[in-house]
């Protein structure tokens, strides 16, 4: 069900996900293309020629906000608003396609007033997927950078460790690792650091 592809910088991972989405475009096959930030979907939509989403979204529904009461007994009782994850019949029979995954987050992100889903961005990627679901056959494709630093709050990208997936949503996962750094000559004095 997922699918993780780890390269460093220069290492050809836009180009793979280009080349994947040009098959996926061909062979008719439902895909979406997300990123974490805006800037890197941006990027993202620039490099590959297809339409590039942030994770948020793609996968919540802007549309339905939704109030929920917080604080204990002493304290005044306070309201927080969230958006819950989109219903999305399309999910189904698709390929998530998660550029810079090294960013994405499992650990409880909210704000004072506003909080997206369960607040945890992983966790809620595969719920908005169904990854388990019998019927759903969607497949999720992280792909990233193992030197990116991880995610806030983290010291290991979990989107990234197959081991981490694999227990958590009890699901199978592959993984690969392009090793060759293809944008820089071998002598760069980047690449010799």
């Amino acid at each position: 069900n997922v699918f993780v592809l780890q390269g460093y910088a220069g290492s050809g991972k836009t180009t793979i996900i280009k080349g994947l989405t040009e098959y996926l475009e061909s062979a008719e096959k439902k895909y979406q293309l997300m990123a974490p930030t805006g800037r890197a979907a941006k990027i993202l939509s620039q490099k590959t020629g297809q339409k590039a989403t942030t994770i948020h979204k793609g996968i919540y529904s802007f549309e339905d906000l939704h109030e929920i009461e917080t604080g204990t007994e002493e304290n005044e009782g306070s309201f927080m608003y969230y958006y819950k994850l989109r219903n999305n019949l399309e999910v189904h029979n698709s390929i998530l396609i998660i550029d810079e995954a090294s960013m994405v987050s499992d650990t409880l992100s909210e704000g004072e007033f506003f909080r997206f889903g369960s607040g945890y961005l992983l966790n809620d990627l595969f719920e908005y997927a169904q990854i388990g679901f019998q019927n759903a056959k969607t497949k999720i494709i992280f792909v990233g950078d193992p030197a990116q630093l991880p995610p806030i709050g983290m010291n290991f990208s979990p989107s990234l460790d197959k081991d981490y997936l694999q227990q958590k949503f009890v699901i199978k996962a592959e993984t690969a690792e392009i090793k060759e750094v293809k944008r820089q000559n071998a002598n760069n004095g980047i690449l010799i650091a």
